[in-house]
């Protein structure tokens, strides 16, 4: 089953864990890259994960609390 993960936290926790198969990271346009930003990218290419930049509308339609990006 596919589901969307939203928020900071919980994606990089799944990041960390390794523990379902993941297809893609939408970050929004214009995110702003602060500590936890760059973990979550660098764990995004660790494990080769496409990462795409997206207009936050896309966002707003997997997730209400998504901040700026989704897993």
């Amino acid at each position: 089953m596919k589901e969307w993960i939203s928020g900071r936290n919980p994606i990089l926790e799944v990041l960390r864990a390794h523990r379902r198969q993941i297809f893609r990271l939408w970050l929004v346009k214009g995110i702003v890259e602060d500590q936890r930003v760059k973990e979550i990218l660098q764990l995004a290419r660790d494990f080769t994960v496409s990462v795409e930049v997206v207009d936050r509308s896309q966002l707003d339609n997997v997730a209400e609390n998504h901040q700026g990006m989704a897993l």
